[in-house]
């Protein structure tokens, strides 16, 4: 999933997803410099959210 598709889906912001990458709590995979999260990353935010 794109970005942007996980900030509608989670309502959070690209900044809080940036974030978590930043502090190692999710590591997104890169197509041509676009972060894709898999289905895991979803699943630790979700739990980050919680």
């Amino acid at each position: 999933m794109t970005t942007h598709e996980v900030e509608e889906m989670l309502d959070i912001t690209k900044k809080m997803l940036i974030y978590y990458e930043n502090e190692g709590l999710v590591k997104p995979l890169r197509d041509n410099n676009y972060r894709c999260y898999s289905q895991e990353d979803i699943s630790r935010i979700k739990f980050i959210l919680l």
